[in-house]
């Protein structure tokens, strides 16, 4: 069974996960960006919840 590792991420991190979407579909016509300020405000929100 594998091991999983949770860690702390900041601001630049979530950016890049946001962007990775962008660089994946930048030549598919088709694909409609998410609204990057929306998804940026909802995973900050979420990276300050502890359990």
């Amino acid at each position: 069974m594998e091991q999983i590792t949770i860690k702390n991420i900041d601001v630049s991190e979530i950016r890049a996960f946001l962007k990775f979407a962008f660089k994946i579909y930048k030549d598919d016509p088709n694909w409609v960006p998410p609204l990057f300020l929306d998804k940026m405000k909802i995973l900050k929100k979420k990276i300050k919840i502890h359990f």
